[in-house]
């Protein structure tokens, strides 16, 4: 059996469903919190996470499934924020413990096995240098998780925006502020922070990346 992370609207998961049918499915609720490094995934309670909104299980999920697909839109150059969400909540599938693997240090594998991983990202009018940079992020996420990169697919989609780039052609995140978003109510609380003068932080690093960038 497969598993499937994806963040895919009701109506664009309705035309794409039939091909998962059987697979455990994780998609966006609206209640998935941050990973907050609590770290009992390794020492308390190894493997499940101790936040519970229905995504502590995700190291039991990718170990238990024959291979993992991603779908994501395209974002910054890898996943959209609710798919880095859930991979920062799979930080239970390894160990603590650190080696060295491929040149790199890496943590150990809590599992003896080497899980292969598709990624689908989605957008509009990507280019080449867009897509190696995503292609560069996903093996990099792969060889962190201890898993390999089986395929990375780009699907065209004309209803989504194409990302601003600068006069060099490199891709800029788009102000991405949402005032509504629970994920600002949610990091906002674990920084101590008022939600609006955390948005308001969030606003000046952006425009500080985009003068270093133009």
């Amino acid at each position: 059996m497969g598993l499937l992370i994806h963040d895919l609207s009701s109506e664009e998961w309705t035309r794409v469903s039939r091909e998962y049918d059987g697979w455990d499915i994780v998609s966006d609720n609206g209640s998935i919190r941050p990973c907050v490094g609590y770290f009992s995934c390794w020492n308390r309670d190894p493997g499940r996470c101790a936040i519970k909104d229905g995504y502590d299980n995700m190291g039991s999920l990718i170990h238990h499934a024959d291979e993992v697909v991603v779908i994501s839109r395209y974002t910054y150059g890898g996943f959209s924020g609710f798919v880095k969400n859930v991979f920062d909540r799979c930080l239970g599938y390894v160990l603590p413990q650190f080696e060295v693997a491929g040149g790199e240090t890496h943590h150990q594998k809590r599992y003896d096995e080497d899980k292969p991983f598709t990624f689908i990202f989605y957008g509009h009018d990507l280019n080449e240098d867009e897509k190696n940079s995503a292609r560069r992020y996903v093996t990099a996420v792969c060889a962190n998780i201890r898993g390999h990169v089986k395929d990375v697919i780009f699907r065209e989609c004309e209803d989504l925006p194409a990302p601003e780039r600068t006069s060099e052609g490199m891709a800029l995140p788009a102000r991405a502020i949402n005032t509504e978003s629970k994920t600002y109510d949610i990091y906002a609380e674990h920084r101590g922070l008022p939600k609006w003068l955390f948005i308001q932080i969030a606003n000046v690093n952006w425009d500080r990346t985009r003068r270093r960038t133009a």
